[in-house]
């Protein structure tokens, strides 16, 4: 469907399996739900720590779940997203500065760009609409399904806790691409209801092509409002970045810290992804929101999760900063993240790390303390580079309760206390000094980072939550390649795809690629397999040799090629013999390697057709109708003509349909199909002839005179398209013709009707509509 995070499913008990298909059960929580408290406790004076203790925790419960099953049979927390970028820890500060100014924060207008939008869950779920836009008119008037995307979207970003991630933001703005009739009317929309919300921050998570905001569109559009994007759940395919329209790109991490398997990423023609976002996998635990009034409880997962939390992160940070371009936005993001075990690649393809909400608010307050608001671009930029602005290890005397050191050595001494209140006091200390030190060169905040993230490990483990555990463990040097070797071996595709990924930040060259060709054979991790084998150079040369031979799936295929160009001369050598191959199914890889415009791609397809069996020609013919033809240029045209000579008829017969698409263009082309010896390739050429527009009236006229009977019956169907489109040129056809199409309309109507009796009245209107208009 194109969607970036259409896996969604709906609890069906305690503690039970996650499906892809949807299974209802009703988890009530209560209008409660609404005025729920944090995860986190108020701050307590400074105590010294006492280092004869270690942690007790065992007897108190820390993680609240507020009445949610936890997921992974019991390995995960239900809030576990939440939890690790520290929502409840950013909302429990916007609340204190609230009080502090002894005010209440206006909310922060969002908007999403998505479908399937239930505006009485949004209402009465927190992530309300504002009354004075086109919201609801909009909302009600979007497609719906059962996966109700757009409202887990929406309540990801501004709903109640804990389910919702930010603090005072509603929905001010939003829209779907199928309240259009044209990619015109589509945009005339968006700008109408852009300009009436005044909304400075949008979030969009859908890729598909009728959504595509490119040209002058993307450029108008990201020039009123900071966008933030998805990147799509379909590695190895690229990140769907578009460089006509800036935005900001985030991509998913899993609850063991790694990029998730199935999370696009980006590709030096492309944008770079910017940061990652805990949202993980339907499958493998993902985030937990809810879609109904009813408080449903459902498991939303891909890159559509993890980009309302992004979203959210940046819609708190305007409480402080009111206004936030695109590239200061980015380095907040970047310099505020908790480093990922693969932000620390030299080119990170998926963003430098995950969303820290703590941080960025504790940055942002400090930011408008220092006079954001009346700074310039030029001085902006000199505050942000700053950085002791990041640091939290030196503070004032007025930020003494953010000291990393102060909350680190208060939260040990507090774990060992005898009463649990004072237990989960100290557990969130540790997480707030834990997001507060993230990405820090201070080698004492570095130290404090790493201690907390061993102690939330060891503290996690304890409560029974294995797979946060190795969340904190891929954070600590001794640590990540236990929790790469443990994803290895996961029950889930999607996990071990990630370990795959994950493979050469924490392994040796030798050890890493011996692990992925100990995976090749695991079906369920190709294709994306085969993609990395581009990361060993030289030596995966002869396993991608070998696998060609052997490859059973064009995508397959296609990511092996991939993988061998990646790889210079030699690879190129590769990709060239696979136009000799026995192997049609690497011969069809081939096919989605050679882009509409490159060089050779022309040439490459006339190879294929001419030097292939037939599965090949007609996948090679099936994948241009699928494409956009008039991108390959008028070159194209002549491998059309060149398929309809070859002796499998079926081949010739899905050129001319592809032919169609080409429009006037492909004239030439459909009248020699309707010279063709073949019928089945004249049937093709005559149902094209609507693109012709007049230009294919006559030709129509003359099929009614000598055609088939199976001819005039498809000539009919073309000429009500031309009708339809209203190019139809009064007394083209002369009356024995029309006499031939009624009997040809009336006689498809009756059989039609015989089975859908109830559409006699619509079916028969329509004819005679169509009819009187050729009278005319």
């Amino acid at each position: 469907m194109g969607r970036c995070g259409i896996a969604v499913a709906v609890k069906t008990s305690v503690g039970a399996r996650r499906e892809k298909e949807f299974a209802f059960s009703f988890v009530f929580l209560g209008y409660l739900l609404l005025f729920l408290p944090s995860f986190g406790a108020d701050p307590i004076p400074h105590t010294e720590p006492d280092e004869g203790n270690r942690p007790k925790a065992q007897a108190c419960r820390l993680i609240e779940t507020f009445g949610e099953a936890p997921l992974l049979d019991g390995a995960l927390s239900p809030f576990w997203a939440q939890e690790y970028v520290g929502a409840d820890l950013a909302r429990e500060s916007i609340f204190e500065e609230e009080k502090k100014r002894g005010t209440t924060f206006s909310p922060v207008g969002i908007g999403i760009r998505d479908s399937d939008f239930r505006i009485e869950a949004m209402d009465g779920l927190g992530s309300r609409a504002r009354e004075n836009s086109y919201v609801k008119q909009l909302a009600e008037n979007t497609v719906r399904s059962s996966l109700a995307h757009g409202t887990a979207v929406a309540n990801i970003a501004a709903g109640a806790p804990p389910f919702g991630f930010g603090t005072r933001l509603e929905i001010s703005y939003l829209h779907g691409p199928q309240l259009a009739e044209s990619k015109e009317a589509h945009f005339g929309q968006l700008r109408d209801a852009f300009t009436d919300s005044e909304t400075k921050l949008v979030g969009n998570s859908s890729t598909l092509p009728t959504w595509k905001l490119e040209g002058e569109h993307g450029l108008w559009l990201s020039e009123r409002a900071l966008w933030v994007n998805s990147t799509g759940n379909d590695y190895p395919q690229p990140a769907h970045a578009d460089a006509d329209f800036p935005a900001l790109y985030v991509s998913n991490i899993n609850s063991a810290g790694l990029i998730a398997g199935d999370s696009q990423e980006n590709t030096e023609e492309i944008p770079q992804v910017t940061i990652g976002a805990p949202s993980g996998d339907l499958e493998a635990g993902g985030v937990q929101t809810y879609v109904t009034k009813g408080k449903k409880s459902m498991t939303f997962g891909g890159t559509s999760g993890a980009q309302p939390i992004v979203l959210a992160g940046l819609g708190n940070i305007l409480h402080f900063l009111k206004d936030v371009d695109l590239e200061e936005a980015k380095t907040l993001l970047e310099k505020t993240a908790l480093p990922t075990l693969q932000s620390r690649a030299p080119r990170p393809h998926s963003g430098r790390g995950m969303i820290n909400f703590l941080k960025l608010v504790e940055v942002a307050k400090r930011l408008e303390e220092q006079g954001w608001a009346k700074k310039n671009p030029g001085e902006r930029k000199a505050m942000l580079a700053e950085p002791s602005l990041y640091n939290f290890l030196t503070v004032s005397e007025a930020e003494q309760p953010r000291s990393i050191e102060k909350l680190y050595n208060e939260g040990r001494n507090l774990l060992v206390q005898g009463d649990c209140a004072s237990q989960k006091q100290g557990f969130n200390r540790i997480r707030k000094a834990f997001l507060l030190s993230a990405g820090t060169d201070d080698p004492a905040a570095k130290k404090i980072f790493h201690s907390s993230a061993r102690m939330l490990s060891n503290l996690y483990a304890k409560q029974g939550f294995a797979r946060n555990a190795e969340f904190y463990r891929s954070f600590i040097p001794e640590g990540q390649k236990e929790v790469v070797r443990s994803q290895l071996q996961s029950k889930f595709a999607v996990d071990r795809l990630a370990a795959l990924r994950a493979l050469p930040v924490v392994e040796n060259v030798e050890t890493a690629f011996d692990l992925l060709k100990g995976q090749l054979n695991d079906t369920e991790v190709q294709p994306g397999a085969y993609y990395l084998l581009k990361n060993f150079g030289e030596a995966a040369l002869p396993v991608i040799q070998e696998r060609l031979k052997e490859v059973d799936r064009p995508s397959f295929a296609k990511e092996l090629l991939r993988s061998a160009l990646a790889l210079g001369d030699p690879g190129r050598k590769i990709f060239e013999e696979t136009f000799d191959s026995p192997n049609a199914e690497a011969k069809k890889g081939l096919v989605g390697m050679l882009k509409p415009g490159a060089p050779g791609t022309i040439s490459g397809l006339r190879t294929l057709l001419e030097g292939s069996d037939a599965s090949v020609k007609r996948y090679l013919m099936e994948t241009l109708d699928e494409t956009h033809v008039s991108d390959y240029g008028p070159e194209v045209l002549s491998l059309f003509e060149l398929a309809m000579k070859d002796d499998d008829e079926h081949v010739g017969e899905l050129a001319l349909w592809a032919a169609e698409f080409y429009g006037k263009g492909a004239s030439e082309v459909l009248l020699k199909g309707l010279q063709h010896p073949k019928a089945k390739l004249r049937i093709a050429a005559i149902s094209g002839l609507f693109v012709l527009e007049k230009d294919g009236l006559p030709h129509l006229a003359k099929i009614f005179e000598t055609g088939t009977a199976e001819e005039r019956r498809v000539a009919t169907y073309t000429l009500r398209k031309i009708v339809q489109a209203g190019h139809y040129v009064p007394g083209t056809l002369d009356e024995k013709a029309l006499v031939e199409i009624e009997r040809v309309v009336t006689e498809k109507t009756n059989a039609y009707l015989r089975n859908y009796p109830e559409e006699a009245e619509e079916r028969r209107n329509a004819d005679k509509a169509f009819l009187s208009a050729l009278r005319k």
